[in-house]
């Protein structure tokens, strides 16, 4: 079948209506009708009202609604795109409408963490999960995937080229993906590493973050590159380790070693490092080392 005529009897699902939500509805959008889920009664008016929203129009296909179970009812296939500190949440209220007739391909980045960060003794594996395991503890749901990659909303929205990969365990959710969104300036490639998908999506960050303490510093793209040469990959792990010249100033050191369950795996999420005589502001930045 032709991915650009595709058509579906029933709506896509989208819930989130941030900037990446209404971006990635707007493609669905092109081919199929869309049947967006949005909890802040002034979004849904100015979806409703004007199809603009957060500096982008809004396409005809998308529908707006505040009920989850007219959501489930009539979308099988739904992409959840909300932050994860709320994913678990939404989760619960979502799961009553589920059956294992739907799936689920969700664009969220990080973790679920159920430990206070303020306290870190005692906290394990059992407290962190990735989002897909809290897909499947909170409801009846099977077939999950993942939409991650470089993907930019505001560049999206300009219709600029961009890629974004669709993983899952099974091809069925894979093709799906693959049929819902690639189009001419959209590429979508498959993945049967969920689990690998999501770490990678969540621990790119610190090299984000590595990157942007030496710019921050005034050094140029030759010193950002030894950073990233300095990502070392191996088979069950990913090392960043970045310190400035001056060998005491900056530190920011990211390690993880990890595989799949039910072994356990341990992570450092980041350790920072940073002198007070950049000045306050600088000098608050921190991240605390969390070991899983």
């Amino acid at each position: 079948m032709d991915s650009n005529h595709t058509s579906f009897k029933r709506p896509i699902g989208v819930i989130g209506a941030g900037s990446f939500g209404i971006a990635m509805a707007n493609i669905l959008a092109e081919k199929n009708e869309v049947l967006l889920y949005a909890r802040n009664t002034a979004t849904i008016e100015s979806i409703k009202n004007d199809r603009f929203i957060r500096n982008q129009h809004v396409n005809a296909n998308i529908e707006v609604t505040n009920d989850l179970k007219d959501l489930a009812t009539r979308a099988l296939v739904i992409y959840p795109i909300i932050p994860s500190s709320d994913f678990r949440e939404m989760m619960i209220s979502l799961s009553a409408y589920l059956s294992p007739a739907h799936i689920l391909i969700h664009a969220t980045k990080g973790f679920d963490i159920t430990h206070s960060l303020d306290n870190l003794e005692g906290l394990n594996r059992k407290f962190v999960k990735t989002i897909s395991e809290v897909i499947r503890e909170e409801s009846s749901v099977v077939r999950i995937g993942c939409l991650a990659g470089p993907n930019l909303a505001k560049e999206i929205a300009e219709k600029q080229p961009a890629a974004t990969v669709v993983a899952s365990r099974f091809d069925e959710v894979i093709d799906l993906g693959q049929q819902h969104l690639r189009s001419e300036r959209f590429q979508v490639y498959g993945n049967t590493d969920i689990f690998g998908i999501e770490l990678a999506g969540a621990l790119k960050n610190y090299i984000a973050i590595a990157t942007g303490a030496i710019a921050g510093l005034g050094y140029g793209d030759n010193a950002q590159d030894i950073i990233k040469k300095q990502t070392k990959k191996g088979k069950d792990f990913i090392l960043i380790h970045a310190i400035d010249n001056t060998n005491n100033m900056v530190k920011i050191r990211v390690w993880s070693q990890f595989k799949e369950e039910p072994q356990p795996f341990t992570m450092w999420l980041a350790e920072v490092e940073m002198d007070p005589s950049w000045g306050a502001s600088s000098a608050s930045f921190k991240m605390k080392r969390i070991e899983v």
